[in-house]
C-alpha cells in the first residue's frame, strides 16, 4: 500500500538547493524543442503498446506525470518521490496517484504494474542493481521498463575528460555511468533490451559544465536558483531569461535530432522487457528488507 507524503518538514536535496525545492515543476511537451520534451516523446513511444498501471520512479514536481495523464488517460498512473514537498505537489494532478517512497524499496504488490519508467534518477541512488531489481519486481513479466541515464562516464565526454566531482559535489550524481556499463547490467540481470538511443552531445554537455562550474564559482550558489525564479515570474527580465532559456533549449534540441548514435553522446535512453519470474526481481540481487 501506498501511502501519501506525511506532513512533514521539506526535505532539503543535496547540493545547493533552497529548502523545499521541488524538481521537475510544469508539465513535459513532447513537441517542444527541449531536452524534456525529447525524452518525453522517447518514453511516449515505449509506452505505445502499454495498458494499464504506470509508475514513474522519481517523479519529482511531476512534469511527466501531467504529460502522460493528457496524452495516455486510460492509463493509471502513478509516482514516487522521496521529497514529501514533490509528492504533494505532483499529487495534486487529477487522476495520479502518488506517494513518498524510496525507489529502493517500492511499497507496491510484486508483478502489479504494466511499465516503470524514470528520467535522471538512477545515476543519483546509492544502489542502482537495488533500484532495477525493485523494478523488476513490480513489474508484471514482460513488463516495461524505460530510463534516462545520463552516462557521464562515456569515452570523449567533457565530465569523463575533465573529471566527475562537478556532478557529484553540485549535482547529487553519485553514479557516473558509461552506457557499456548500465547495458551490461541490465542484461547480467536477464533484461531484454528492446531498444537503445542517445541524446545529449557536446552543446548540451558544454552548457551543463558552463552552468556547474558557474555554479562552483559563486559566492552564492543560491543566485542560480533565484534567476530560475525570475525567469518562472513576470517582468522584463524574467521575459529575457525565458526568451534565452529557449534559444539554447532548442538549439541543443536540434543538437540531438541531427546526431543520433552513440560517439559522442551522454544521454542513454533504453527501452527494455522484464522477463523475471513473477515478483522475484534481479536474480543476483540482494533481497527486500523486512
Amino acid at each position: 500500500m501506498c501511502s501519501p507524503a506525511p506532513d512533514a518538514a521539506p526535505q532539503t536535496p543535496p547540493g545547493p538547493y533552497p529548502r523545499g525545492f521541488v524538481y521537475g515543476r510544469g508539465e513535459a511537451d513532447p513537441g517542444a524543442w527541449s531536452l524534456a520534451g525529447l525524452k518525453l516523446a522517447r518514453a511516449l513511444e515505449a509506452l505505445r503498446e502499454v495498458n494499464g498501471r504506470v509508475l514513474e520512479l522519481g517523479c519529482g514536481g511531476g512534469q511527466y506525470l501531467r504529460a502522460l495523464r493528457r496524452r495516455r488517460p486510460e492509463l493509471e498512473i502513478h509516482g514516487i518521490d522521496l521529497s514529501p514537498e514533490a509528492v504533494r505537489e505532483a499529487g495534486g494532478i487529477a487522476g495520479v496517484t502518488c506517494c513518498a517512497a524510496d525507489a529502493a524499496d517500492l511499497p507496491f504488490d510484486a508483478g502489479s504494474f504494466a511499465a516503470v519508467i524514470g528520467f535522471d534518477i538512477l545515476e543519483h541512488v546509492a544502489d542502482p542493481a537495488r533500484v532495477l531489481s525493485e523494478a523488476s519486481r513490480v513489474l508484471a513479466p514482460g513488463g516495461i521498463l524505460h530510463l534516462y541515464v545520463p552516462c557521464e562516464g562515456n569515452p570523449g565526454t567533457i565530465y569523463q575528460r575533465r573529471g566527475h566531482q562537478l556532478k557529484a559535489r553540485w549535482g547529487g550524481h553519485c553514479q557516473q555511468f558509461t552506457a557499456a556499463g548500465l547495458l551490461e547490467l541490465l542484461a547480467r540481470a536477464q533484461w531484454t533490451v528492446v531498444r537503445v538511443r542517445y541524446s545529449d552531445y557536446w552543446l548540451t554537455q558544454r552548457l551543463d559544465y558552463a552552468f556547474f562550474r558557474r555554479l562552483e564559482a559563486s559566492p552564492n550558489p543560491e543566485r542560480w536558483w533565484r534567476a530560475q525564479a525570475l525567469a518562472a515570474g513576470g517582468g522584463l527580465s524574467g521575459l529575457a531569461l525565458r526568451g534565452a532559456r529557449r534559444v539554447l533549449s532548442a538549439a541543443t534540441w536540434l543538437e540531438n535530432i541531427l546526431r543520433r548514435g552513440p560517439a559522442g553522446a551522454m544521454g542513454l535512453h533504453v527501452t527494455a522487457q522484464n522477463n523475471a519470474a513473477p515478483g522475484a526481481g534481479f536474480p543476483n540481487a540482494p533481497g527486500r528488507p523486512k
